[in-house]
């Protein structure tokens, strides 16, 4: 709805060419909802954040 959206003759085009994350609230994938209200519902992200802190030292050393 913001102002850079009014320059693209779709939806579609909009999304596909300049929007980010923040900028959409539902996303469907094959009829199954995997965005709603801007959150993730497919996995547990609290989990997936704890598991990565958790690695983070060995992680770092990895790429170091």
């Amino acid at each position: 709805d913001g102002p850079d959206a009014a320059a693209y003759a779709s939806p579609e085009a909009f999304v596909y060419e300049c929007a980010g994350g923040r900028d959409v609230r539902h996303v469907l994938v094959d009829g199954e909802i995997v965005v709603q209200d801007g959150e993730i519902t497919t996995v547990d992200v609290r989990e997936i954040r704890a598991r990565a802190a958790s690695r983070q030292k060995e992680l770092a050393e990895l790429i170091a």
